[in-house]
């Protein structure tokens, strides 16, 4: 029975693992290989978009939960007997009389703990806000910005919505600095000095951010970039 128990034990711990090991690598996965504004741009990982990888995510940590509950069953006894002599100190009871407190101390540290959860659920859902402002933002950093291809011998903006050539490249806030400069041929330097932003900004802060920080519209500073592309191509 001791070997069962015990064998037990060690599948639910290994389930416990591999469900957090899922978690961590897809969360990884969400941040850095497939940042926000990904899907918009096509980026897919084993055929799955950032979206799926959430579900897997979120699915995980359902997985998890399981096993943690799980985990105390087994261990019940030994779970309600520390709470006890946590919260009450050692008892004088034994046999049944014992089993009964610890029970009774367990169950409450359960109902403490959904009720946690529960009222967590009840304020987040309660202090939802509808912001214009946060969606204009949202909206302005995922919007394309048209930056001319080297050589093409012009560039449109967004705003003018004539046909463009397929060559010419966009700029979203998702991106990161240095994947701005590779997209526009222009130097991180270039970029930093026509944003008059510090030299020392690191190269892989997302543009978005980077605008948010600096107070700095995107649409202003895609202008900016975009007249830094112009007058470096007319020079000879």
């Amino acid at each position: 029975m001791l070997m069962r128990k015990n064998t037990l034990n060690f599948i639910v711990d290994l389930l416990t693992a591999l469900a957090i090991l899922v978690m961590v690598a897809t969360g990884l996965i969400m941040e850095f290989t497939l940042p926000p504004g990904s899907g918009s741009r096509g980026l897919v990982l084993w055929s799955m978009m950032r979206h799926e990888w959430g579900d897997i995510h979120f699915w995980a940590s359902v997985a998890l939960a399981g096993f943690l509950v799980l985990h105390v069953a087994l261990h019940w006894a030994w779970v309600c007997g520390t709470i006890r002599r946590l919260v009450h100190g050692p008892s004088g009871e034994r046999g049944r009389g014992r089993s009964r407190l610890d029970n009774l101390y367990g169950v409450a540290f359960l109902i403490l703990l959904t009720g946690f959860f529960a009222g967590f659920l009840l304020v987040a859902d309660a202090g939802i806000v509808v912001s214009a402002e946060t969606a204009r933002e949202h909206e302005r950093e995922h919007a394309p910005a048209r930056i001319e291809s080297p050589g093409a011998g012009r560039h449109f903006s967004a705003a003018e919505g004539d046909a463009q050539d397929a060559a010419d490249e966009q700029i979203r806030g998702s991106m990161t600095l240095a994947e701005v400069s590779e997209q526009t041929g222009l130097p991180v330097a270039d970029l930093l000095a026509a944003l008059q932003w510090p030299e020392d900004t690191p190269p892989h802060e997302r543009f978005g951010r980077l605008c948010r920080e600096h107070g700095m519209e995107m649409a202003a500073a895609r202008r900016i970039i975009a007249d830094r592309a112009d007058r470096r191509r007319d020079q000879p």
